[in-house]
Formats: C-alpha cells, sequence, structure tokens
C-alpha cells in the first residue's frame, strides 16, 4: 500500500485538501479505509482543526485559513 499524500488547493475562498494514493484522489471514504479509521473519527479530526467538509467528491476537507489546512495535515492520526 502507498502512502497517502495531501495536497492542499489554495481557492478564492479558502483551502481544500485532498489526499492521494497512487496518484488516485481519495474520497473520504476511501481516505478512511486507507487509515483504518471510521468516518466519524477522521471528521472529528476536521472539526477539530476548523474545516468542513469540502464540496468536491474527491476532496476531504475545506478550511477557510492556510495554517488551519497545514495544521489537518500535519496531524498524527492521518499520517
Amino acid at each position: 500500500m502507498a502512502k497517502v499524500e495531501y495536497r492542499i488547493s489554495d481557492e478564492p475562498v479558502g483551502y481544500i485538501v485532498y489526499a492521494v494514493e497512487d496518484e488516485k484522489k481519495l474520497s473520504i471514504t476511501m481516505l478512511a479505509n486507507s487509515l483504518k479509521m471510521e468516518i466519524l473519527a477522521l471528521m472529528k479530526v476536521i472539526a477539530e482543526e476548523g474545516g468542513f467538509k469540502a464540496e468536491p467528491k474527491d476532496a476531504i476537507a475545506f478550511f477557510l485559513f492556510e495554517d488551519r489546512a497545514n495544521a489537518f495535515v500535519q496531524r498524527e492520526e492521518i499520517n
């Protein structure tokens, strides 16, 4: 299994985080399965960093501020 990489996209209204594994963008369900984590636990981590479920289906989270997006991708639980 390849390591999940996180990419932050700078959008006009905030920052969208994508999770990529083997060059494929993961949905939130796919990421939770890859991390062997419950979806609600993953959503809790997103919320703790001030994020929301992102609108694109292949995105993981939306953040208003870049520092919050970076804090999310650096969390131990998702790495």
